[in-house]
This record gives C-alpha cells, structure tokens and sequence, in this order.
C-alpha cells in the first residue's frame, strides 16, 4: 500500500502503520547475533547543500553578530568541494548526493538574481561530473514556478544529468500541493525521480518559536517541513501523481504521525544515548521515505 492509494482511508492505514512501526522499531534493539548477521551497508549521505563560489550568499543578512564568525565558517565549507569528498574515506561513506538551496541566495522578498537556478544546476552538474560515482546531484528549481520551473527540471535531468529535484518546503503561503507547484511535482513523478522537500524557515513561527532556543529553531522547521507533507496527503496530489516519489527530512516525522492519526510516547528517561539505534522506515515508491535517530 502506499500513501497514493485510492482513498484517504488507505492513506492513513498505510501512515498509521509506519507510525507504529517508528514506535515499536525505537523500543526494540537488535541482538549481538543479528547485528553479526547484517550485510554490510553501502551508505550514501543524501542530504548535503554545495553551493558554488561564483554564487553570493545571504545568509549572514539575518545572522545576528555573535553567530558571524561561526556563520562565516559554514560559508567557507558550502563552497569548498573538499569539504564534500576529504570525508568520505574516513567514515565509511561511499558518496554524496548535493544541493543548492536557493534560501541561501536569495534577497529580503525570497527572490534570487533571474538565470540564477540554470546556473545552479550547471555548476552541480559539473562538480559530478568530475566526481563520478563519488557526488550526485539534484536539481534546484522554484518549485512554485509553473511550467518554467518543470522545463528547468526537465533539463537538469535530460540533459545534465542530475538525479532528482530538490524543493523548499514552502514559499510565502504557497505548500506543494499549490497549483503553481503542480507542474513540477508531474514532470518529476514524468521523468520518475525523487522529490527532496527541504524545511525553511517561516519567519512568523521562527519569531515565536526562537524564544526557547536551538531546539525551538528546529521545530519552527519541523513544523513547516511536516505541513509540506501533509498538503500532499491531504491535497491528493499523491492520487493524482501515483509515481510520485518524495522524499523527506527527519523533522517532518511529525507530519507522518500526524496524518496517520498516531500518537506515541517513547519512554527514554532511563536509556543512555548510545542505546537509541539508527531507524529506517521505508515506504513503497510513491508514499513517504523517512530516515532517522530516534
């Protein structure tokens, strides 16, 4: 079952299955034996942002004074391909798929420079190319551009390439279940690659839910990563494109629980953090992917 089924019914079956799945799979610890008998992994790190020196950042336009320094730290490393491969080796990963937020480039309206996305997505293709096997690259589009936004992804992947499309998981009021991203989502569900819907920061909950640190940062994204989510399910998008395929950051696991009418409580007072394991859920293609620690 997936979470494109026929009706809502099946939707929330399929999600309040995976939901309980997340609940029993974060109770239940492999035993010595098993983890003996697992196959060796290829891991590939999905969620990594690159983003070419020829392009400006403006992340420091909102960066308060005293995270400067540690903001110019970052800048460094998203520019520097080194920073992508020296660490491959050393941690056991076989390769790298990269992205280019366009929330990194863009001015005080959301906007970025006219011809800035092609020249993303050519500069992405370039580093793979000489990277092969190594580096792979999505797409970047505005996904809320209409048609012009499903050519440009249409390219990137005829063309150049790329892999897959990433997405932001909002524009102003507009969700992925907008009409102005429905030509995207078909050209991808068309040419049969994964949608990678990133959180953003929505000023208004980023306002209010600062206010109780880091961890409140992190759920202002949760929050707008998880509704992202649920426009798609609750918008039909996935009826109407059944090969859809997307895929989904940790913090949206909220959004999974919510649509599938689960509640849980993970009691974890007396477990050391080491205990906790590395949980994959795994959905059919066209539902839902979520990886995480939990």
């Amino acid at each position: 079952m997936t979470a494109g089924g026929d009706s809502s019914l099946a939707r929330r079956q399929f999600l309040g299955a995976l939901g309980a799945g997340v609940a029993s799979a974060a109770l239940t610890q492999p035993s010595e034996a098993q983890e003996r008998a697992a196959p060796s992994l290829k891991v590939v790190d999905f969620h990594n942002h690159f983003v070419g020196p020829s392009f400006n950042l403006t992340t420091m336009n909102n960066t308060p004074p005293a995270q400067r320094e540690a903001q110019g730290r970052v800048n460094a490393l998203l520019a520097d391909p080194r920073a992508l491969l020296d660490s491959l080796e050393p941690t056991g990963t076989s390769a790298r798929v990269i992205n280019t937020p366009t929330a990194f480039l863009q001015d005080a309206d959301g906007e970025v420079p006219k011809g800035t996305i092609p020249r993303i997505n050519d500069e992405v293709a370039n580093l793979v190319a000489k990277n092969p096997g190594k580096l792979h690259g999505l797409a970047t589009v505005d996904a809320y551009g209409g048609d012009d936004a499903a050519r440009e992804l249409t390219r990137a992947i005829r063309e150049l390439g790329l892999r897959g499309v990433f997405i932001e998981s909002a524009k102003g009021d507009l969700l992925p279940n907008a009409k102005e991203a429905r030509p995207t989502l078909a050209a991808a569900a068309a040419l049969g690659v994964p949608v990678f819907i990133h959180p953003i920061t929505d000023p208004q909950l980023h306002a209010r839910f600062r206010k109780t640190g880091r961890q409140g940062v992190r759920l202002a994204r949760a929050t707008v990563n998880s509704l992202a989510l649920i426009s798609l399910l609750e918008g039909g998008v996935f009826d109407e494109l059944p090969k859809l395929r997307v895929v989904v950051t940790t913090l949206a696991i909220g959004g999974v629980l919510t649509a599938g009418g689960v509640g849980i409580l993970v009691w974890q007072a007396t477990r050391k953090p080491a205990e906790t394991g590395q949980i994959e859920v795994w959905a059919a293609p066209g539902a839902v992917r979520v990886k995480g620690r939990f």
